[in-house]
């Protein structure tokens, strides 16, 4: 009812009505071309990453646009701040396209011992309809999403029909860790 929210006030009514609170928080800091500016947008990310947990988001999954391969230090450094800034926090990555395409099963197996979990995005712009595009690319990181129990990102759908049957499409993968996400 007021125009003033505050995050720990929404996780508090949220926890107290058993609601389970996960963020996605987009990361084009990894875009940014020029190293300095990437560390400082880098911290901030960490610092706002942390606050959220402190103030009780229970996890957050980090979509990052890109990933080239010099920076994914920078990716282990950013998690590793977020967990000193806040020790309990739960931390998932979405696979960049790049590595959705032309997965590399070292990287992900070094990203994955990072992180709490690992997520396939299936909100990536496309041509044609959604389903073929998710069961397409599900069919590509079937058994990295198995492995590694990723946990798949959904639109969320207006049509009500349509997010259903992109639910089970889902489902008929095996794949029971899935969230839907508001754009």
């Amino acid at each position: 009812g007021s125009s003033n929210l505050v995050l720990d006030d929404l996780a508090e009514r949220a926890h107290a009505d058993g609601v389970y609170l996960c963020g996605a928080y987009h990361l084009p800091a990894v875009k940014e071309e020029n190293a300095l500016t990437r560390s400082v947008l880098m911290a901030e990310a960490a610092a706002v990453i942390a606050e959220a947990f402190l103030d009780g988001i229970d996890d957050i999954v980090i979509v990052v646009p890109a990933l080239p391969v010099e920076q994914q230090a920078e990716i282990l450094r950013l998690i590793e701040s977020i967990r000193t800034l806040a020790p309990s926090a739960v931390i998932g990555l979405s696979l960049p396209e790049a590595e959705i395409l032309e997965p590399s099963a070292a990287r992900i197996d070094t990203l994955a011992q990072h992180v709490d979990y690992l997520a396939l995005d299936l909100r990536a712009e496309h041509e044609g309809e959604l389903l073929p595009f998710a069961e397409s690319r599900m069919s590509t990181m079937l058994y990295y999403l198995l492995r590694y129990e990723m946990r798949v990102l959904i639109p969320t759908l207006a049509d009500e029909t349509a997010q259903g049957e992109l639910i089970s499409a889902v489902e008929q993968e095996s794949v029971d860790n899935w969230m839907t996400v508001v754009p």
